[in-house]
């Protein structure tokens, strides 16, 4: 079975996000290679390749209260 490329999965960092709501979806989207370690029947490159981005290049004042680059 031939494995398809990763889908890219882009997160937007807003200011009324909260910083875990953010890093969890990231955690899980990107959880694939670490799960590999630990069972053979997880493939990789997993399904999904996530990234935080933000609608500016300055840092974004979350909801958490923590600045996010």
């Amino acid at each position: 079975m031939r494995r398809k490329k990763p889908l890219d999965a882009s997160l937007v960092v807003i200011p009324e996000a909260m910083v875990s709501s953010l890093t969890g979806i990231y955690d899980v989207l990107n959880c694939f290679e670490l799960l590999s370690t630990f069972d053979d029947s997880v493939t990789t490159p997993g399904p999904f390749r996530a990234e935080l981005v933000g609608m500016r290049s300055q840092p974004v004042d979350t909801a958490s209260g923590l600045a996010w680059r």
